[in-house]
Order: C-alpha cells, then structure tokens, then sequence
C-alpha cells in the first residue's frame, strides 16, 4: 500500500468538538430525533458547557460526524491550527496535531496576484456566520467566533 503525502496550507474555520456539538444539535432538531441523553443534557442547562468541554453523550462532540457538503477533512494530519486573530479571540487556538482526523470549512476566495481574498477580517467572519446561520445552526451568543478561524499549516498522508 502507498501512501501520499499532501501539503496543506488552508485559511479556514475549525471544526472542533464545540462546533460539532451544535451542528449535529441542529441536525437532529432538523430531523425532529434528539436522543433522549441529549433532551435531558439540554433540559438541565448543561449542554453549553459540555459541548465546551466536548464531553457530550451520543457522539455530539465528535467532528467526524459534523461533516456536511462544505466540510474537509484530513484523515492523517501533522501539523499546526492557529487562530488568525489572536487578539481579538476570547481562547485563540493553537493546537499541534500529529497523525489526527481534523474537519473544517475552507474560506471561499483565495487571494489573487496583488489582490486580497476580503476587504476585511469582518468579512471573512461574515462569510462564516452566514454558512452556518444558512443551514440553521445556531452557535450560543458568548461563541468565540474568531478562535475558529484559523490557519492550517502542515502536511496531510493519505
């Protein structure tokens, strides 16, 4: 069996337990088929603060199952997410992977020869609002949008 080896360097959203947790909530609202540990988790007020954590029953946390038509992934990933806006970030990321599953969701422009991608950082974090507030998934209001938009640096085997 051989393997390949893909460079990656991406701007793009992370998809990580938090996030996972309140896409496959929507889902499952969608699809009117919340299991019942996940009723009870939200019932008691804690669902906020699991997801968090990603200690949430049922697979909720798991970014595996956060994969949607706009979601990508590197099964073996070596390498670095940082937030690209640190400053701005409430916990900015920066997280060190070596042979992990990682999801995210690509920035839609790339930059052209002497020409930005966005007119601003807040339109980059526009474009994400909108994908999610388009599918119906609803992030709390204290969500550290600006953690998730990070840049990955590294190498993908496949």
């Amino acid at each position: 069996m051989s393997m390949n080896t893909y460079p990656v360097n991406s701007i793009c959203f992370l998809i990580d337990d938090e996030v996972a947790a309140y896409t496959a909530l929507s889902a499952a609202r969608q699809d009117g088929a919340i299991p019942e540990e996940i009723s009870a988790v939200l019932d008691a007020g804690t669902f906020h603060e699991l997801a968090k954590r990603g200690e949430l029953p049922a697979g909720f946390c798991d970014p595996l199952c956060a994969e949607a038509d706009d979601t990508c992934f590197c099964s073996a990933f070596h390498g670095n997410a940082e937030s690209l806006f640190p400053e701005w970030c409430k916990e900015p990321i920066s997280n060190t992977y070596e042979n992990r599953y990682i999801v995210f969701i690509n920035a839609a422009r790339e930059p052209r020869l002497f020409e930005a991608a966005y007119a601003s950082p807040a339109q980059l974090l526009d474009e994400f609002q909108s994908r999610f507030r388009d599918k119906g998934i609803e992030m709390p209001p204290d969500f550290d949008w600006w953690a998730h938009l990070v840049q990955l640096n590294g190498t993908a085997f496949c």
